[in-house]
């Protein structure tokens, strides 16, 4: 059994941790490594699940001020299909329309009246 964590997990987990929180992060690790090596139970293995697991994405995301809401899986975001891309362009029309009050009047005014009446 090896005495220390992999070398690559502990550098993924420098850039996947907060750094206010990468020395407890790492010590909590470590030790849970060092229990699971005791154990026999697949240390390195047990190391990298923790260090790319979603709970460390959130724990990322939460620290830099974007907490998501509970219950919803850090990895919902990506891959959403067609129907989020089209609720995000609506909210992005609806947005740049209510800026411009003006343009909006008078481009839906022509759209309902036809192109070629003045």
């Amino acid at each position: 059994m090896s005495k220390r964590p992999p070398l690559l997990a502990r550098a993924l987990l420098r850039v996947v941790a907060p750094p206010e929180l990468y020395t407890e992060l790492a010590g909590d690790l470590e030790e849970r490594f060092h229990a699971r090596s005791e154990d026999g139970s697949g240390a390195s293995l047990g190391y990298w699940k923790d260090v790319v697991s979603p709970s460390m994405l959130r724990l990322r995301r939460e620290v830099r001020g974007m907490p998501l809401p509970p219950g919803v899986s850090p990895r919902s975001g990506r891959g959403d299909g067609p129907v989020r891309s089209i609720l995000t362009d609506l909210k992005f029309a609806i947005r740049t329309l209510s800026k411009s009050p003006g343009f909006t009047a008078i481009a839906t005014d022509r759209k309902f009246k036809g192109p070629f009446v003045a």
